[in-house]
């Protein structure tokens, strides 16, 4: 099966059942869920929109929520490039590569339940560890990692919903 339109896919989590699978759409700032099995298996549908940041890898902790990265947050003018067609786009990537760029003060994570509800979210817009691309839970504790940090961030888990 090949899923095509996707906007920057850049992770995937199963379902806890593998019934489907969720994947990141960093482009879009959304999650998309993808049938494996049962009567809609080859169709997708939004699982999780407008998110709060560029979602980028995911993992299903061990108590069932799915957590996913969030690598950058949400700017206007990347959202209106990621609606551009293919064209504009890699234009504006030619030119990007040549702006020096470092990253925003801006770390997070999220968690997501298999019905896409939003359980956590976990943002700092003026955080020193930026480029959040993977958060797993280890030890009762909520691991991030980062293309351009050096180690990793270690955070308190949220209470627990309701």
């Amino acid at each position: 099966m090949v899923l095509e339109g996707l906007q920057f896919a850049n992770g995937l989590a199963p379902a806890a059942d593998e019934s489907f699978l969720v994947v990141a759409e960093t482009g879009d700032r959304r999650l998309t869920r993808v049938h494996l099995t049962g009567t809609k298996a080859g169709t997708s549908e939004p699982f999780a929109e407008d998110l709060p940041g560029t979602p980028d890898n995911m993992w299903r902790a061990p108590d069932g929520l799915i957590w996913v990265a969030l690598a950058g947050p949400r700017i206007g003018a990347l959202d209106l490039l990621h609606r551009a067609g293919p064209a504009v786009r890699r234009a504006a990537s030619r030119v990007a590569v040549r702006v020096p760029y470092r990253p925003l003060g801006f770390a997070g994570a999220l968690a997501v339940d298999d019905e896409g509800h939003v359980v956590h979210t976990l943002v700092d817009h003026h955080s020193r560890f930026r480029t959040v691309t993977s958060a797993c839970v280890a030890d009762g504790r909520l691991i991030v990692g980062s293309l351009w940090e050096r180690g990793v961030a270690v955070c308190e888990l949220p209470g627990k919903p309701g």
